[in-house]
Protein backbone atom coordinates (compact mmCIF):
# COMPACT_ATOMS: atom_id res chain seq x y z
CA UNK A 1 0.00 0.00 0.00
CA UNK A 2 3.08 2.63 0.30
CA UNK A 3 4.01 2.31 -3.23
CA UNK A 4 0.80 3.39 -4.12
CA UNK A 5 0.02 6.00 -1.82
CA UNK A 6 3.61 7.51 -2.91
CA UNK A 7 2.41 7.16 -6.59
CA UNK A 8 -0.94 9.00 -5.69
CA UNK A 9 1.80 11.69 -3.81
CA UNK A 10 3.49 11.88 -6.99
CA UNK A 11 0.92 11.97 -9.50
CA UNK A 12 -1.24 14.59 -7.37
CA UNK A 13 0.93 17.55 -8.44
CA UNK A 14 0.42 16.54 -12.15
CA UNK A 15 -3.29 16.33 -11.88
CA UNK A 16 -3.73 20.12 -9.93
CA UNK A 17 -1.52 21.71 -12.62
CA UNK A 18 -4.05 19.77 -15.48
CA UNK A 19 -6.98 21.23 -13.35
CA UNK A 20 -5.03 24.53 -12.89
CA UNK A 21 -4.75 24.86 -16.73
CA UNK A 22 -0.69 25.03 -16.96
CA UNK A 23 -0.02 21.39 -18.39
CA UNK A 24 3.44 21.38 -19.17
CA UNK A 25 4.17 20.20 -22.66
CA UNK A 26 7.97 18.85 -23.59
CA UNK A 27 8.43 18.24 -27.13
CA UNK A 28 12.25 17.17 -27.85
CA UNK A 29 14.03 19.15 -30.61
CA UNK A 30 14.91 17.30 -33.52
CA UNK A 31 18.23 17.56 -35.40
CA UNK A 32 17.07 18.20 -38.63
CA UNK A 33 20.67 19.16 -40.45
CA UNK A 34 20.62 17.41 -43.80
CA UNK A 35 23.92 16.45 -43.30
CA UNK A 36 23.92 13.99 -40.81
CA UNK A 37 21.69 10.70 -41.35
CA UNK A 38 20.00 11.48 -38.07
CA UNK A 39 18.32 14.65 -39.63
CA UNK A 40 17.95 13.07 -42.78
CA UNK A 41 15.87 10.55 -41.50
CA UNK A 42 14.07 12.95 -39.02
CA UNK A 43 12.80 15.11 -42.40
CA UNK A 44 11.43 11.95 -43.82
CA UNK A 45 9.64 11.17 -40.75
CA UNK A 46 8.04 15.02 -41.06
CA UNK A 47 7.05 14.83 -43.77
CA UNK A 48 5.52 11.46 -43.96
CA UNK A 49 3.68 12.70 -40.44
CA UNK A 50 3.02 15.92 -42.55
CA UNK A 51 1.75 14.76 -45.66
CA UNK A 52 0.68 10.87 -45.57
CA UNK A 53 -1.02 10.36 -48.58
CA UNK A 54 1.56 12.06 -50.84
CA UNK A 55 4.30 9.88 -48.52
CA UNK A 56 1.90 6.57 -49.39
CA UNK A 57 2.09 7.49 -53.12
CA UNK A 58 5.86 8.61 -53.84
CA UNK A 59 6.73 4.76 -51.78
CA UNK A 60 4.51 2.69 -54.06
CA UNK A 61 6.00 4.81 -57.05
CA UNK A 62 9.28 4.00 -55.67
CA UNK A 63 8.53 0.20 -55.06
CA UNK A 64 6.43 -0.35 -58.30
CA UNK A 65 8.87 -1.78 -60.38
CA UNK A 66 10.55 -4.20 -57.40
CA UNK A 67 7.24 -5.32 -57.99
CA UNK A 68 6.78 -5.54 -61.52
CA UNK A 69 10.30 -7.60 -61.40
CA UNK A 70 8.74 -9.73 -58.74
CA UNK A 71 5.93 -10.86 -60.67
CA UNK A 72 8.06 -11.14 -64.04
CA UNK A 73 10.74 -13.67 -61.78
CA UNK A 74 7.70 -15.46 -60.23
CA UNK A 75 6.14 -16.50 -63.86
CA UNK A 76 9.42 -17.45 -65.17
CA UNK A 77 10.01 -19.36 -61.91
CA UNK A 78 6.74 -21.36 -62.25
CA UNK A 79 7.30 -21.95 -66.16
CA UNK A 80 10.84 -23.48 -65.36
CA UNK A 81 9.16 -25.70 -62.37
CA UNK A 82 6.87 -26.81 -64.90
CA UNK A 83 9.63 -27.63 -67.58
CA UNK A 84 10.95 -29.46 -64.83
CA UNK A 85 8.19 -31.59 -63.76
CA UNK A 86 7.14 -32.48 -67.34
CA UNK A 87 10.81 -33.45 -67.99
CA UNK A 88 10.79 -35.31 -65.12
CA UNK A 89 7.50 -37.32 -65.83
CA UNK A 90 8.96 -37.80 -69.22
CA UNK A 91 12.07 -39.21 -67.80
CA UNK A 92 9.73 -41.55 -65.79
CA UNK A 93 7.63 -42.83 -68.42
CA UNK A 94 10.31 -43.56 -70.29
CA UNK A 95 12.18 -45.78 -68.15
CA UNK A 96 8.81 -47.63 -66.93
CA UNK A 97 8.91 -48.62 -70.61
CA UNK A 98 12.77 -49.38 -70.74
CA UNK A 99 12.55 -51.32 -67.86
CA UNK A 100 9.73 -53.15 -69.42
CA UNK A 101 10.92 -53.74 -72.80
CA UNK A 102 14.14 -54.98 -71.11
CA UNK A 103 11.71 -57.47 -69.08
CA UNK A 104 10.03 -58.94 -72.09
CA UNK A 105 12.91 -59.69 -73.98
CA UNK A 106 14.99 -61.32 -70.89
CA UNK A 107 11.83 -64.16 -70.96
Amino acid sequence: MDEFETIGDDLSGTVEELLNGEPTVIRPSLNLDQATWEGWFNNIILYAAQNPWDFIYYVLMCLSPFFLLSVFLSMKLAKALEAQEKDSKRKAKRDTNISKTRKTKGD
